[in-house]
């Protein structure tokens, strides 16, 4: 038996499987988000404790017996997010979060003095990124950013807790903009932009190596032996681990929150756009090429939310039904996706979206449809610079709440114009990739014999809407230059 642990944004996620993989018993805890101004998301760390606890305790509830045997626990979790943590270990302040954009400026700043960052991190200064939080903390928080003693990512505050030791792996590390992405270390030279020593960066361990074992009480609180815990990785590594994307070559495109659209490496190669992250893998000797959107499922909660409150999944079910009808085709309203900024390919945290096209005769659906539109041609967009980068992607591996909508995956089928393999009935995700890290970990398995792929169905586009979806495809992209020279103008949040 194995336990994954998996800390999304919105939620964390507990798996237990046994040694063929077979799903025993999971539970989901909602972790909320806290907004206290236009472009901050914050998280305090003990919110994460708290929810890991009650997972653990529904999968033990749920399955006693095969919960106890339990071997090993994996972790993935939220990339980039900033912890910092004093002397004692104890967190200084709350964690910011991936999709806070407080650091922008520093950016900006960081792009025009020390242009060689790109190459060493492997993508351009975002605001995504840890260091940009960090340099926030720094201007604006001067007492806290004094009081540094370790700076970690969610899933590994979450392994203090299990283990008490520090730890992170490749792919988190890479995540933070202070990586050296080809040597697989710390970067003394972005650590000192900042002015942070690199003895407050936790150390670099392979995302299957053991990083730990349970301490005594935490064991004793959680009815489990005091078994191994994994490092772990990233989300976004852990998520093609679930996805069966381990090997060179192989592509997985996750619709969460935002989106995730990556294509495995095996070595270091330098991409054509710096808005493409090119970025270590949990495993060693592995990196991926990825392109990000900050806004995908989240802009569909929120269209969702101000339409009247329906939920998403009822929304997509009525695009559903209205597709099957015998005239199907774009909404007459068009909308650009970028509600809190862009990452890729525009590198713009300022950019904000809008609709293009509403009249009176604008329905709700038209709004709903526009907005999964859009986030597809957003999607279209981080296709190309993955092809602009060199990689051959075939018929990515779709995963994700998305990914559960045959009409968002034969929409997205066809602006790609060409097939996707849409992942049906099988866990899947960052939480099964955590597990999977566990079982390679604890039996020096090959990564490529346990990453396999699950069941999947070929969905091909719709030769109907192809040209017209082109053609709304083409519009979309000139659409950006009028949000951002209105960002510029003093709109969004510039």
């Amino acid at each position: 038996m194995y336990i994954g642990l998996d800390l999304g944004t919105s939620a964390m996620k507990a798996l237990l499987v046994d040694d063929e993989e077979r799903l025993v018993a999971s539970a989901t805890i909602p972790v909320a988000t806290n907004h206290l101004q236009q472009g901050w998301a914050e998280q305090h760390p003990l919110v994460w404790i708290e929810a890991a606890k009650r997972a653990l305790a529904k999968i033990r509830q749920a399955a006693p017996g095969d919960y106890s045997k339990a071997r090993a626990i994996g972790l993935s979790g939220q990339m980039h997010s900033l912890v910092v943590l004093d002397r004692t270990k104890a967190a200084i302040r709350p964690a910011i979060l991936w999709n806070d954009v407080r650091g922008d400026e520093w950016c900006r700043k960081v792009v025009a003095d020390h242009p060689d960052v790109s190459a060493i991190t492997g993508v351009r200064p975002m605001p995504s990124f840890t260091a940009a939080k960090l340099a926030w903390l720094r201007e604006n928080e001067a007492k806290a950013f004094s009081e540094i003693a370790h700076i970690l990512l969610p899933k590994d505050f979450v392994r203090l807790w299990l283990t008490g030791e520090l730890a992170t792996d490749a792919c988190d590390a890479g995540g933070t903009q202070l990586f050296h992405q080809e040597k697989r270390r710390w970067s003394r030279d972005v650590c000192s932009i900042l002015g942070i020593d690199e003895a407050v960066l936790a150390p670099v361990l392979d995302g299957s190596e053991i990083a730990g074992y349970l301490r005594p009480a935490v064991a004793a609180e959680l009815g489990l032996d005091k078994i191994a815990v994994i490092c772990g990785g990233g989300d976004a590594a852990t998520s093609s681990l679930g996805a069966g994307c381990a090997a060179a070559g192989r592509s997985m495109l996750s619709l969460g929150t935002g989106a995730v659209y990556l294509t495995m490496q095996d070595r270091f190669r330098p991409a054509s756009s710096d808005s493409v992250h090119n970025f270590a893998h949990s495993l060693p000797g592995r990196w991926y090429h990825m392109a990000a959107l900050l806004n995908c499922g989240s802009a569909l909660e929120w269209i969702c939310a101000v339409t009247g409150g329906q939920a998403p999944a009822e929304a997509l079910g009525e695009l559903e039904r209205q597709a099957a009808s015998p005239s199907p085709g774009p909404s007459p309203v068009m909308f650009l996706p970028y509600l809190d900024g862009n990452r890729t390919p525009h590198c713009d945290a300022g950019v904000r979206g809008g609709f293009f096209g509403l009249e009176r005769a604008t329905s709700k659906t038209d709004l709903v449809q526009a907005v999964i539109e859009g986030i597809t041609f957003a999607l279209a967009d981080a296709d190309q610079v993955l092809l602009d980068s060199g990689n051959t992607i075939g018929a990515p591996i779709l995963i994700g709440g998305g990914a559960k909508s045959l009409y968002w995956t034969r929409l997205i089928a066809t602006v790609f114009q060409r097939p996707l393999k849409r992942v049906v009935a099988a866990e899947t995700g960052s939480a099964l990739g955590a597990t999977r890290l566990a079982m390679i970990g604890l039996n020096k398995a090959d990564p490529d014999a346990v990453a396999t792929e699950p069941p999947t169905e070929t969905v091909e586009p719709d030769s109907r809407l192809v040209s017209a979806y082109q053609d709304r495809l083409a519009v979309f992209r000139q659409m950006y230059s009028s949000a951002d020279l209105y960002a510029r103008a003093g709109g969004g949040a510039r």
